[in-house]
């Protein structure tokens, strides 16, 4: 029977590549979003390239979003083998003191959007003996030039899947996350940043990233694959950030 993944904000950028990766190893993606002609674009580009995808559009960083994406997956076939949480922003202020709304904001985008998937798709995922991948960042690990707020969202997203390693071994579930570095993608966030300030930009690419070079996608798609594919790892954190941190696990 052929797999199922449900892959969170994946009509666009890292989350498009995920989706387009995992069906061209035979997944039956849910494709995810909050516009509908972003998520019908990448469904049909997995279908034009012979694979098989589903759309869903709503908002996954609310219970009622939620609910009605577990009711679209049991309406379709009820199975899940892989989920993979993507949703996230660094968009915020720079600021040391923010207001708590936004503290929760951020956090609500960034880590409990993570905390919301699995708690709704953990039942299917037990049933399958599946596994959850979560996206989170280098930010979430060493102090680099983000928002402090994106970076707090992001260490938590860790710690959640550190702690949840155990637990959900027992269940027969894996968990692991993927921290990106600085990932190019056309019209995305450094590509807005280069267009806008490329001194800047290129100074941070020669000075601080070992390789002298952005993180591609594809990559990162690539590295989901390699824990989804690997059924010993788990509670693992996978940095593809072409040498930027300095932090050793």
């Amino acid at each position: 029977m052929k797999k199922t993944a449900f892959v969170t904000g994946s009509s666009r950028g890292i989350g498009r590549e995920i989706a387009l990766k995992l069906a061209e190893e035979n997944y039956t993606v849910f494709v995810t979003g909050r516009n509908k002609e972003d998520v019908d674009k990448t469904v049909q580009e997995i279908k034009s390239l012979n694979g098989q995808a589903l759309s869903w559009v709503g908002d996954l960083t609310t219970e009622s979003g939620l609910k009605e994406a577990l009711s679209f997956v049991e309406q379709n076939g009820g199975s899940l083998d892989l989920l993979v949480t993507n949703i996230g922003s660094g968009k915020t202020s720079q600021e040391v003191v923010v207001e708590l709304a936004e503290w929760k904001r951020v956090f609500d985008i960034n880590f409990f959007s993570a905390v919301g998937a699995i708690n709704t798709f953990l039942p299917l995922l037990e049933k399958s003996k599946g596994q959850v991948v979560c996206i989170s960042s280098i930010a979430g690990i060493e102090k680099i030039s983000v928002a402090l707020s994106y970076s707090v969202a992001k260490a938590a997203v860790l710690s959640l899947v550190q702690q949840l390693m155990r637990p959900l071994a027992a269940m027969g579930v894996r968990i692991n996350a993927i921290s990106p570095g600085n990932v190019w993608i056309e019209n995305g966030s450094w590509d807005r940043k280069m267009k806008e300030n490329p001194t800047r930009v290129n100074d941070i690419i020669q000075n601080q990233v070992a390789l002298k070079k952005f993180v591609g996608a594809d990559e990162i798609a690539e590295a989901v694959w390699f824990t989804v594919k690997n059924p010993s790892i788990t509670g693992q954190n996978i940095v593809i950030d072409a040498g930027q941190t300095r932090q050793w696990p």
